[in-house]
């Protein structure tokens, strides 16, 4: 397999890529509207992130519950939040980009993105061999640190703009 084959089919450079798309979006957002403070960028960052993400998450709606299920502390006992979760991120995405992010959404937005960690943290203990859900079944990604990093992240910025 040469190099462009492979980087081509690596999940983690369709990730990588997806989520540069996403925060040059959000600085073009910025630039734009002359948005300028860290509070805004991540706002509009955690919108497109939630309905990009989502997205994945429909083109293939059971595959992904049942990937989400095998890891998700919540999914794991009712497989209706595994269904529910695209249209939770899409409401989320669509708070955080009209603006309207509450003090509710954010804690709400925290406490899916820690909790959705620690499933995630439980796979890694237990060395589980989990495909990570976060983009749907399209993109094959193992749940990794990388899955870990992304909940903790989200769920911080969402801290962030509770206290900001």
């Amino acid at each position: 397999m040469d190099n462009q084959q492979s980087l081509r089919t690596n999940p983690y450079v369709t990730l990588f890529l997806i989520i540069s798309a996403i925060v040059c979006t959000t600085l073009i957002v910025q630039f734009l509207f002359q948005i300028t403070t860290l509070k805004d960028f991540m706002r509009i960052f955690m919108g497109l992130f939630f309905i990009v993400f989502g997205f994945f998450k429909i083109l293939n709606w059971t595959g992904f519950a049942y990937a989400f299920a095998e890891y998700d502390i919540i999914a794991k006992n009712t497989i209706a939040y595994a269904y529910l979760y695209p249209l939770i991120e899409f409401f989320l995405g669509a708070m955080y980009l009209s603006n309207n992010a509450t003090f509710v959404i954010h804690v709400i937005t925290g406490l899916i993105m820690f909790i959705g960690a620690i499933g995630v943290a439980q796979s890694l203990i237990y060395k589980k061999d989990i495909r990570c859900a976060c983009l749907g079944t399209v993109i094959k990604l193992p749940v990794s640190w990388i899955t870990l990093i992304e909940d903790i992240g989200m769920g911080l910025m969402a801290l962030y703009m509770i206290f900001m």
